[in-house]
């Protein structure tokens, strides 16, 4: 098999940030809050999540068409034209979007520059 990608994507898989700003309804994070993203997201709801085996989720798992969970829409584009998501995380820029069920609260004071493995490491 074959793993087409969708061209252009903005890369990166790991990712240890501060949350900026919340979309609507997100309840379990606010600004400012430290979070790692996994690229394996976890619904809570689904019979694999339901079962234990979150790392199989029916709506979270694996994103490879480049595309947003929720909506199966980019947020990214340059000059009108679409660029998409690598994996649902897409670290490698200056700001990102990721589907909150795809994020972890960490503590303030753990330290970024070694936890954002954990964020591949842990998800895989």
């Amino acid at each position: 098999h074959i793993l087409l990608l969708p061209f252009t994507q903005v890369l990166g898989g790991e990712l240890r940030r501060v949350v900026e700003s919340v979309g609507d309804g997100v309840d379990e994070f606010k600004v400012g809050d430290h979070v790692l993203t996994t690229f394996i997201g976890e619904c809570g709801k689904c019979r694999h999540c339901v079962s234990g085996k979150s790392n199989m989720c029916q709506l979270l798992g694996l994103e490879r068409r480049g595309l947003m969970h929720s909506d199966q829409k980019t947020r990214f584009s340059v000059n009108g034209k679409h660029v998409y998501h690598y994996c649902g995380v897409s670290s490698f820029s200056e700001y990102t979007v990721v589907h909150c069920r795809c994020a972890v609260k960490i503590p303030v004071t753990a330290p970024m520059d070694k936890l954002c493995l954990l964020s591949c490491g842990v998800a895989a």
